[in-house]
C-alpha cells in the first residue's frame, strides 16, 4: 500500500474528526451523528495503518485520535492520579527517549569542551593567572570550593540548590522560543564554569576532592540540563526539517514536547537537589558518596530507555495535545 497516497486521501477525515472531539460540548445532533460514524471510520484506517506501515508518527497519531474520539463518543473519565501516572509512565519518559541522539551529542559535546578546556587551565600557569592570583586560587582549592557544599543547613541549601538547577534548565527550556539558537551558548558558558573550577582543582592536584564532590549530584543534574537543551535545539531544527508532516504541525508538537520535559524535570532536578544538599557534604566516603551519584543516574536513565522504548513501541509520542482526552476527576 502506499502509505503517502493513503495518507493523502484521508487527512481531512481524519482532520474533521479531530475538529469535532474539539467541540464535543457543542455539537449538534448531526455533528454527534458524523462523530460516531467518523470515528468508526477512523479506528478503521488505524487497523490498516498498523498492520501496512512502520510509521510510529502516524500509528501514534491515529491511536490517540481514535482515543479521544472514543473518549466523547462514550464520555470517559479518569481520575486526575491516572493522568499524573500516565505522563510520568509515558508521556515524559517517550519525549525523553525520542530526543535520545540529540540528548547523546549534547552530552558529549560538552564533556569534550569541558575536558579540553579543563586541560588547557590546568597545564598552563598563565591562563591560572588570568583568571585568578595565585592566593585567591589556593583560597579556592583549599576552602572555598568544598565549604560551598556545606556552608549552609542542608535543608535551605537543597531549596537554593533546586531553584538553581531548575533556573538552568528553564534557560534553555525559554530559548526554545528562539528555535534554540541561543542554547549552544548557555552550554558553553557551563562548561567554562566547571572547566575553570576542575582545571585550578587540578593544577593543585586536588582533582580527586572536585570529582568526589561534583559527580554525586553532578551527574543526574549535567543529565537533566543536557535532556532540557536537546529538547530545546531539538525543536529549533523542526523548523530545517519538518519531516513528513506539516512545519507548523512539527513546531506545534515539537513545542509541547519542550513543555512534557520542562514538567518531568523538576522531579529530576529535585532529586538532584537532595543529592547535592544531605550526600555530597555529608561524612560518607568518597567511593559512597559517588556511588549513589551513580546510582541515582543509572536508575533516571534505565526508566528513560524501559518506559520510553516501550511506549514509542505502542505508537505514543508524548504529545499532550494528542493524548487519550479524558476529563481528569478527583
Amino acid at each position: 500500500m502506499d502509505i503517502d497516497a493513503f495518507v493523502a486521501a484521508h487527512r481531512p477525515v481524519w482532520d474533521r474528526l479531530e475538529h469535532l472531539v474539539r467541540r464535543r460540548s457543542s455539537l449538534t445532533g448531526a455533528e454527534v451523528d458524523e462523530l460516531v460514524d467518523l470515528y468508526q471510520r477512523v479506528s478503521t484506517h488505524l487497523s490498516i495503518v498498523r498492520s501496512a506501515s512502520t510509521d510510529a508518527m502516524l500509528v501514534g497519531r491515529l491511536s490517540a485520535l481514535v482515543a479521544r474520539a472514543r473518549s466523547a463518543v462514550t464520555g470517559g473519565r479518569a481520575p486526575a492520579w491516572r493522568e499524573f501516572g500516565r505522563f510520568f509512565a509515558v508521556s515524559f519518559p517517550v519525549v525523553a527517549y525520542r530526543a535520545r541522539w540529540w540528548w547523546l551529542a549534547t552530552s558529549l559535546s560538552f564533556v569534550a569542551v569541558s575536558w579540553l578546556f579543563g586541560a588547557w587551565v590546568a597545564g598552563d600557569p598563565a591562563v591560572q593567572a588570568s583568571i585568578a592570583s595565585p592566593e585567591e586560587i589556593t583560597q579556592l582549592v583549599e576552602h572555598d570550593f568544598a565549604d560551598y557544599y556545606s556552608e549552609n543547613p542542608a535543608a535551605s541549601f537543597a531549596s537554593r540548590v533546586w531553584i538553581n538547577n531548575a533556573w538552568v534548565s528553564a534557560q534553555v527550556i525559554i530559548y526554545a522560543i528562539f528555535l534554540g539558537l541561543p542554547i549552544p551558548f548557555v552550554l558553553w558558558t557551563n562548561a567554562a564554569n566547571v572547566a575553570v573550577s576542575g582545571g585550578l582543582m587540578a593544577s593543585r592536584d586536588k582533582l580527586d576532592i572536585f570529582f568526589g564532590l561534583i559527580m554525586p549530584h553532578g551527574l543526574l543534574e549535567l543529565t537533566a540540563v543536557f535532556l532540557a537543551a536537546a529538547a530545546g535545539m531539538r525543536l529549533g531544527w523542526t523548523v530545517v526539517d519538518p519531516g513528513p508532516r506539516r512545519r507548523v504541525e512539527a513546531l506545534a508538537e515539537q513545542g509541547r514536547a519542550v513543555v512534557s520535559v520542562a514538567l518531568g524535570l523538576v522531579v529530576v532536578l529535585f532529586v538532584s537537589g537532595l543529592i547535592e544538599a544531605f550526600v555530597t557534604p555529608s561524612g560518607l566516603p568518597t567511593w559512597a558518596r559517588i556511588g549513589i551519584g551513580v546510582l541515582a543516574e543509572v536508575a533516571f536513565l534505565a526508566y528513560i530507555v524501559v518506559f520510553g522504548r516501550r511506549a514509542l513501541r505502542r505508537g505514543e509520542t508524548g504529545d499532550i495535545e494528542r493524548a487519550p482526552d479524558v476529563a481528569p476527576s478527583a
